[in-house]
């Protein structure tokens, strides 16, 4: 039996509020740490700041629900690059490159 109209309607509005949902964090996380988020999906590694960076959407994104196959496809990498940054900020807290105060375990503690 093929979907409806409405059914494919209600796929697509939840699919595009996800997106929106995680575009929002990736942007505060950005905002915050004084990353373009053109250099979190970019094409090369970046620097500590911009690794340190998507590290941390990762995580949120992954802490709210995101399965990481999402995540890789939002930021533009693999999968298992996903686990593996979920995993190393799960191992140790995130400092920003910036000096402030340790970002990941601020966020995760209080957030």
């Amino acid at each position: 039996m093929p979907l409806t109209n409405d059914e494919i309607a209600l796929i697509r509005t939840h699919s595009l509020s996800r997106r929106a949902e995680f575009m929002e964090l990736a942007n505060e996380v950005c905002e915050m740490l004084e990353v373009p988020f053109s250099k979190i999906t970019g094409v090369t590694r970046g620097g500590p700041d911009v690794c340190q960076a998507r590290d941390l959407i990762c995580r949120l994104a992954f802490d709210r629900g995101f399965h990481p196959r999402v995540i890789a496809r939002f930021i533009r990498r693999e999968r298992t690059s996903v686990i593996y940054a979920i995993k190393r900020t799960m191992e140790k807290p995130v400092e920003s490159a910036k000096g402030t105060a340790p970002v990941l375990q601020m966020v995760v503690n209080h957030g």
